[in-house]
């Protein structure tokens, strides 16, 4: 990531956008795991440098959404090889089987975490 001029963050952001539709800035803030304002200045400055562009909802004008752009894209696609052989290192002690298992239990998190949180 740092090769490619990209922080930690940057690279959840442009993970996260690549294969998927738009996002919010919210959405993007809660699956990276960042505070929102730290995502609208990474989106600041990733505009910039054309990797993602900021563009209204159809459906809802008063809503921003975040998508991904063909340089944004050529930069994952260059990263996502050794994001994978990193992974397959951190994992490979545990055996394919509980590599597996934590995956599935860390998407679920990902999962409690897009849905709204209700007060008791």
């Amino acid at each position: 990531m740092r090769a490619h001029g990209l922080t930690v963050s940057e690279w959840r952001v442009l993970a996260t956008l690549a294969g998927s539709k738009p996002l919010s800035t919210g959405q993007l803030a809660q699956i990276s795991v960042t505070q929102q304002p730290t995502v609208t200045k990474l989106l600041d400055r990733m505009v910039s440098r054309g990797q993602v562009e900021r563009m209204a909802d159809e459906s809802d004008r008063r809503l921003t959404l975040v998508r991904i752009t063909s340089e944004g894209a050529r930069i994952v696609a260059k990263l996502i090889a050794s994001a994978r052989e990193h992974e397959q290192r951190v994992l490979e002690p545990f055996g394919l089987e509980r590599a597996a298992a934590l995956k599935d239990t860390l998407r679920g998190i990902i999962d409690l975490r897009r849905k709204p949180v209700r007060s008791i």
